[in-house]
């Protein structure tokens, strides 16, 4: 006997386990990563432009640092991205029995990030 399609989603969400269940992704844990992310940001600029203080070329010290920055920004666009689709994947689910959405959980933004690296 064949199964549907619903069956068949069904089926595989049993076998996966929810990513709420994963470690990083529990509640605590994004709150905890969230609150260590705001106290590397403000001074994350100073503290990569001070290790490269030793550096005769300062436009060399410049580019690295607008450069790590920019990569930083980046990898931080692709996890915002599946914050947002593991939000939405949530979406059909009974309010009552959802989990919270992740991006309450972990609010910081690309946009935010790009502004205080910047």
């Amino acid at each position: 006997m064949a199964l549907t399609s619903q069956e068949d989603a069904e089926e595989q969400e049993h076998k996966t386990p929810s990513l709420h269940s994963l470690q990083p992704f529990k509640a605590q844990s994004l709150i905890m990563t969230s609150q260590t992310l705001d106290d590397f940001l403000p001074s994350a600029l100073m503290d990569a432009s001070g290790n490269l203080k030793q550096l005769r070329d300062k436009r060399l010290a410049q580019d690295i640092t607008e450069e790590a920055a920019e990569k930083f920004t980046e990898d931080f666009e692709f996890v915002e991205n599946k914050i947002i689709e593991a939000d939405e994947s949530t979406e059909n689910i009974d309010e009552e029995s959802a989990p919270p959405l992740y991006r309450d959980l972990f609010p910081r933004t690309s946009a935010e990030i790009r502004v205080l690296l910047s």
